[in-house]
């Protein structure tokens, strides 16, 4: 009988629950013409402008995961209250606005996640390709992923990291499975979906 290996701790990818119908959509973004994408390039952000601006249309229910846009992970004074308690690093909180679109009410207080640390921590073996070509995996190893498998021992001690493969990185958001009970023992995990990663 042949033993199957077993992953020695789940992670998770973070993703955004619209299951809520009374969750808030209809998003316009006033971004004072900061460029989102920088949340992808692995660095601290400097410079950031005020008043960047969040109005929503419809709903009426605010999530601890909040509807932004490509790029874009808003999340609850709730959520970034977990990362200073509990001292979570690799991860920066920077002020916006969110309203009403009708009546420029507040939403609450929210923060922009900006996730820096980067980590090469992709398990190659125990990761599923769309692919068997190997030259095809090396050319395009972000696109030719199907789903993760991560190598646990170069996470000790990591709570958020985004994924690095051979330089090049992987927009999704990866989180321990410390951070997620953190989270939802706070009842700061509304509006996030959790995607189980195995690491071995």
């Amino acid at each position: 009988m042949i033993e199957v290996e077993r992953p020695r701790a789940t992670f998770y990818k973070i993703s955004m629950d619209e299951s809520n119908p009374k969750a808030l959509t209809g998003v316009e973004v006033d971004s004072k013409g900061f460029d989102a994408s920088r949340f992808n390039h692995g660095e601290w952000i400097n410079n950031w402008p005020e008043d960047i601006t969040f109005s929503y249309a419809r709903g009426e229910y605010a999530e601890d995961h909040l509807l932004g846009g490509p790029y874009w992970e808003l999340v609850s004074e709730r959520v970034r209250q977990v990362f200073e308690r509990h001292k979570i690093s690799g991860v920066q909180f920077l002020p916006v606005k969110a309203i009403f679109k009708k009546t420029g009410k507040d939403v609450g207080k929210y923060w922009a996640m900006n996730v820096f640390q980067e980590v090469d921590s992709l398990d190659w073996v125990h990761t599923i390709w769309s692919t068997s070509d190997i030259n095809e995996i090396k050319e395009y190893p972000t696109l030719s992923i199907i789903s993760e498998a991560l190598l646990f021992d170069s996470l000790h001690e990591i709570d958020i990291f985004r994924l690095k493969i051979m330089g090049r990185k992987r927009i999704s958001i990866f989180i321990s499975g410390r951070l997620r009970e953190l989270l939802e023992e706070a009842q700061a995990a509304s509006g996030f979906l959790f995607f189980p990663i195995p690491a071995y």
